[in-house]
């Protein structure tokens, strides 16, 4: 009876959770704004409100999606290693993003390497840095 009641409750949150999260009007801070008519009451976002809403809502797709998979293969292999524990799900976010953290430290520690070696060298060209070719100074 305690564990339907606690299935009951996680459910009820996670409903309110997405009920929140989707609720149109709480998304100002300047991403969008309600249309003023009775019949066209919708959220319209700008350019740049829609595409940190694409960002953020594939982040969050993938997290979870690679919390899935995570949890998948680790109760698999507990199948038949029977010392390990089963994962829950919030276990295996927590796995996703601590492993993510870890990329991102090696990752900035490797950008961070390479200005040292070179420093000042490497210019923006467009999304990648590049170091520029004596003709694109305009040095002889």
């Amino acid at each position: 009876m305690l564990k339907h009641n606690l299935r009951v409750i996680r459910l009820q949150r996670w409903v309110l959770c997405c009920v929140l999260t989707l609720w149109p009007p709480i998304a100002w801070a300047g991403m969008g704004y309600v249309g003023d008519t009775e019949v066209n009451r919708r959220l319209v976002l700008s350019d740049s409100g829609r595409l940190r809403y694409e960002a953020i809502s594939f982040f969050v797709v993938m997290l979870l999606l690679a919390a899935l998979v995570i949890r998948w293969l680790w109760n698999r292999l507990a199948i038949d290693f029977t010392k390990l524990p089963r994962m829950t799900f919030g276990k295996a976010i927590g796995v996703v993003v601590l492993w993510g953290l870890l990329f991102l430290v090696v990752l900035t520690m490797i950008a961070c390497t390479r200005e040292m070696m070179t420093p000042g060298v490497w210019e923006r060209q467009g999304l990648l840095y590049k170091i520029p070719t004596d003709a694109s100074k305009g040095k002889p």
